[in-house]
């Protein structure tokens, strides 16, 4: 059986004692195919402890120390967006332009004619309507697409385009923070690796931290080897990953804690620190996710790679802050005991839930029961991605937004909502083109419309 509690409780021991055995630790890792699991604590705006456990390669003939690097998936994420505000301090960047302007080798495309304003603000929220979640990387013996391929769906994802409206809802998008990445290259001149090393990485003190992808050669001595869910080493080691905003970085859990310390501390003006760290769309800020409940107001973000997982999460004022890496995908279980152990030893309240993972209270405006013309009912379901339509004896019809408004299906009707504004209840929707009709809420009349 495998004892998390336990090795989690080892682990701050750890921290505390380098002397410490750690017997528990090495029995979980063991059970669950884990190579390496890495540390890093931040207590009074200072890195306070950090350290390894397990080895670097799968192999196990080398043992992991504080100085191997991880891929930290998404937590690349924040990271950048930190770089891009900084950029914006320098003006490089714009937090509120449309991106097109400054976007040289590829631009946001259009929805037929229509086409959509997309901001750095949008992009950093998750709120800019673009698809693509994430990225699976490429195998270290594969033909890798550049970051123009990647949006353009050249490689082995599709390609990224708006296709809902630019501020109307929170949703997770890789592909948005690519478009960062092409954004930070084509406003600078310079590859998206070097202006990260110069304006973040480095002032930030991180260490051998590194966007580069792959990463240089002599860096490799130092690179963990992930292991997939089953325990199957990832071939080569690692994958590859073009998508180096939303993917990319390879650091220690040191370095993520010298950036902790940093956006706790001065890497950000006073204004664009602020702007970070205050909810741009439910619980989530410019990079990281963001809790301002109770007394101690946090920013977080996880991250997931082919073979590797992160967690962090710091206090947004008092100087705190823990991250977590392990070299397996089968290692969250035991990550996540990790990373609440520590903050249960160096007594921060608990962890908050996880933020809402779309603007419920929006989408829950279009929800209800309507009455068509002909007296029966039909609803609409808010989704955790959107909106379903019932119609009697049908299956649901998922809704994919046009605007605010409009709405469109996949056998070609379209849903129109009126009225729509900030506050105004929504008090009618017209299914059209065929036999086109409008149904009002439950309760109120209907009336029959051509």
């Amino acid at each position: 059986m495998v004892d998390l509690a336990a090795a989690a409780a080892e682990v701050v021991a750890g921290l505390k004692d380098p002397q410490h055995p750690g017997t528990a630790v090495a029995a979980v890792m063991a059970e669950l195919k884990v190579p390496a699991v890495s540390v890093a604590v931040v207590r009074g705006g200072t890195v306070a402890a950090a350290r390894a456990w397990g080895s670097r390669d799968v192999a196990g003939t080398e043992p992991a120390t504080t100085e191997t690097l991880f891929m930290a998936g998404s937590v690349s994420k924040p990271v950048t967006a930190t770089a891009a505000l900084r950029l914006v301090a320098a003006g490089v960047l714009d937090l509120d332009e449309d991106v097109n302007a400054r976007l040289k080798r590829w631009q946001v495309p259009p929805i037929g004619d229509w086409q959509p304003t997309v901001t750095l603000r949008h992009l950093l929220s998750h709120t800019a309507g673009l698809t693509v979640h994430g990225f699976p990387g490429y195998q270290r013996n594969a033909e890798v697409p550049d970051v123009v391929g990647v949006l353009e769906g050249k490689g082995n994802t599709p390609a990224v385009v708006v296709d809902t409206l630019p501020g109307m809802r929170w949703r997770y998008s890789g592909g948005g923070t690519t478009v960062v990445q092409l954004l930070i290259e084509d406003a600078t001149g310079q590859s998206f690796a070097e202006v990260l090393d110069g304006h973040l990485l480095r002032p930030a003190d991180m260490g051998r931290a590194t966007f580069a992808q792959p990463p240089q050669q002599e860096l490799h001595p130092l690179l963990a080897e992930g292991t997939a869910p089953d325990g199957a080493p990832v071939p080569g080691g690692w994958h590859v990953y073009p998508e180096q905003a939303a993917a990319g970085l390879w650091c220690t859990p040191t370095d993520l804690a010298r950036w902790i310390v940093g956006v706790q501390g001065d890497l950000l003006t006073p204004e664009l620190r602020a702007e970070m760290l205050r909810e741009q769309a439910p619980g989530w800020g410019l990079g990281p996710s963001v809790s301002s409940a109770g007394e101690h107001p946090r920013f977080e973000h996880g991250g997931y790679d082919e073979g590797f997982l992160t967690a962090l999460v710091a206090g947004q004022d008092d100087g705190t802050g823990v991250v977590v890496m392990v070299s397996s995908n089968a290692g969250g279980g035991l990550m996540t005991a990790v990373r609440d152990a520590v903050v249960d030893a160096e007594q921060w309240v608990p962890l908050p839930e996880p933020p809402a993972k779309d603007n419920a209270s929006m989408l829950a405006r279009y929800a209800g029961s309507w009455v068509m013309p002909d007296g029966r009912e039909l609803t609409v379901a808010a989704l955790p991605a959107g909106l379903a339509l019932h119609l009697p004896g049908q299956q649901p019809l998922n809704l994919s937004p046009q605007s605010l408004s409009l709405w469109s299906t996949p056998v070609g009707l379209e849903v129109e909502f009126a009225p729509i504004g900030p506050d105004e209840p929504i008090s009618s929707l017209t299914i059209r083109p065929a036999r086109s009709f409008t149904a009002r809420r439950q309760s109120t009349s209907a009336e029959e419309t051509t």
